[in-house]
């Protein structure tokens, strides 16, 4: 759907219907006011297979919408001086630099593909109204990677699936066996998280709608 041409929009409006139209007209225009208002560059769609992780677990890249992220943190139950937010599976660093937009104490993320983490960097480098002072992404394998434990804020849209996701759980669960804390964690697409986490008695869901659901793990 090519906004701006009308023929073309008729068309993608005919298959698709009026409200698929509108959701990716508001994605569009959301996209294209976040990356001007922050300065960065993180659009684009990505195949593990091009990127050279043929990972059958694992998903293509493909951006969270700014429409979705604000509203996602705007729900972060603790006072954004405490937060410490982590990305799993970060791509280009599109939730990590709105992350960096709040006065959070450190902003964090893993993506095991070089390439977009090297993309990563360069937006969190030249991004404008950063106001946390540590940034840091890591180029590693999620799976086997140790959560650190002052990660509090988790965030997750959907980056693998099956084992790798098995494995992704018992590392913040492992993580916060050694340091309990209140954890929050938001989960887009997150059928197969919450059935994952169905018999976990550590993490519970909170709240969720069309799009995430939020779970919470407290240290009484």
């Amino acid at each position: 759907m090519l906004i701006g041409r009308p023929l073309s929009s008729f068309r993608y409006i005919r298959t698709h219907g009026w409200k698929i139209f509108f959701e990716q007209l508001r994605h569009r225009i959301a996209t294209r006011r976040g990356e001007r208002m922050f300065g960065v560059s993180t659009e684009g769609y990505h195949t593990n297979i091009e990127l050279g992780f043929p990972n059958p677990d694992s998903s293509d890249y493909a951006a969270l919408g700014y429409e979705h992220i604000l509203p996602a943190l705007a729900a972060i139950p603790f006072s954004p001086g405490d937060v410490v937010f982590f990305d799993y599976g970060a791509g280009k660093g599109r939730p990590m630099v709105c992350a960096a937009a709040f006065p959070y104490r450190k902003v964090l993320g893993i993506e095991i593909s070089p390439e977009l983490a090297a993309i990563a960097r360069q937006n969190f480098a030249v991004m404008k109204q950063r106001r946390v002072e540590q940034v840091e992404i890591v180029t590693a394998d999620a799976a086997t990677f140790p959560l650190p434990d002052d990660v509090n804020v988790i965030l997750l849209f959907n980056p693998f699936v099956g084992e790798t996701l098995r494995a992704v759980i018992t590392r913040i669960r492992e993580s916060y066996e050694r340091s309990p804390r209140d954890i929050f964690v938001i989960a887009f697409n997150q059928g197969e998280f919450d059935r994952l986490v169905s018999r976990e008695r550590w993490l519970r869901k909170t709240n969720h709608d069309e799009f995430r659901a939020y779970y919470r793990a407290k240290a009484y």
